[in-house]
């Protein structure tokens, strides 16, 4: 009882997400190409969202360092609070782990992965960042230098422990101003 009272007393759940764009229904977003190219691809685990596909094949397969993936710039954050990030991913760990991690340097901890349908596996882990802007880095096949073929869907940094539902950013969603607008405009 009293280890569940521990997990109950320390969950925390933000429930807002503070990435950009997450949906990629116009483009990327606050997500940057990491020495690669992507394409914006209907294939996606979370309905209404698209999802960001790299391939790379000129791989040398030998396993040394790679530096290549996706980039997350992420602004605006409280120092010292605990923040979740979470998104669901196709072929990051066909040879080696997902790496993630963030500039300023913060590992992840409690980095976790749920096998989903269809190849889909959601990852979410937890950082407390030590500046207000963080860039976030997430890499395939723990930045080893493999051949891979990546699918990035729905990602989402919010406050707390606890991921929630994919939702897209307070700024991606219309106002009632602009749909005011957009049913007068129709009316006319």
């Amino acid at each position: 009882v009293s280890s569940l009272r521990f997990d109950f007393d320390n969950l925390e759940i933000g429930g807002r997400n503070l990435i950009r764009g997450s949906s990629f229904n116009n483009g990327p977003g606050d997500v940057y190409r990491y020495g690669v190219d992507f394409e914006i691809v209907e294939d996606s685990y979370v309905p209404g969202t698209k999802s960001l596909n790299a391939v790379y094949s000129t791989s040398s397969n030998t396993g040394t360092t790679l530096n290549k993936g996706f980039w997350i710039i992420v602004n605006d954050l409280n120092i010292g609070e605990e923040y979740i990030f979470s998104f669901y991913g196709k072929g990051f760990e066909e040879i080696d782990s997902i790496s993630i991690y963030t500039r300023p340097i913060n590992i992840f901890s409690n980095l976790k992965r749920t096998i989903l349908e269809n190849g889909w596996v959601r990852y979410q882990g937890t950082i407390t960042p030590t500046e207000n802007t963080v860039n976030i880095y997430v890499r395939p096949n723990g930045n080893k230098d493999y051949n891979f073929n990546i699918t990035f869907n729905a990602p989402q940094l919010e406050k707390g422990n606890r991921a929630t539902d994919w939702t897209p950013a307070v700024e991606d969603m219309a106002t009632q101003s602009q749909i005011t607008q957009l049913s007068d405009a129709i009316n006319l």
